[in-house]
């Protein structure tokens, strides 16, 4: 890899099919977007540091390749230009919504919200923040939704979800 002294798990195909975008970051610098090539060679810094991936955007890159979501210097999310290297955050973003695509028209974003049941997905203007319930995904009260994938459509979607499950005992006369 180069010069990057470590890479982070969350990436992203770029439409050609040959570039994979990833967080990284040389030894006592800050993280930023990487190009990686599959054919091999050195990895391209593609932003200034400070700019990087994490759970919340998932390297989600636009259908042109020109954008991609991603965190800025301040914890925000914000989408990236490629060509002009410039940050614009997204407004109205909270810590409980997690993107995961980017709608058919190619300006708004996909995202679902942890921590509700049932969960609702939303298509995200990435210009004002604006959201619009597309559906909610409903699982048990145990239950928490981790990953949801659409259909370039948005007729058709698939889901994970993580159950966490206790036994509580009861124990009497210990002495």
């Amino acid at each position: 890899l180069g010069p990057l002294a470590s890479v982070a798990v969350a990436g992203g195909w770029m439409p050609d099919g040959r570039h994979v975008l990833v967080s990284g970051n040389e030894s006592g610098k800050a993280p930023a977007l990487w190009l990686l090539d599959v054919a091999g060679g050195p990895p391209k810094q593609l932003s200034p540091g400070g700019i990087y991936l994490d759970s919340r955007s998932s390297g989600v890159v636009s259908s042109d390749g020109r954008r991609v979501l991603c965190e800025g210097p301040d914890s925000r999310i914000g989408v990236f230009d490629l060509e002009s290297k410039s940050l614009k955050p997204v407004p109205g973003v909270d810590l409980g919504l997690r993107f995961f695509g980017w709608g058919p028209d190619g300006r708004t974003l996909l995202a679902f919200e942890l921590g509700q049941n049932p969960t609702p997905v939303y298509q995200v203007d990435g210009e004002t923040g604006a959201r619009r319930t597309l559906f909610e995904i409903p699982h048990a009260p145990w239950e928490s939704t981790t990953l949801v994938r659409m259909a370039k459509d948005l007729k058709s979607y698939a889901f994970t979800t993580n159950s966490v499950l206790n036994d509580l005992y009861l124990m009497r006369g210990l002495r």
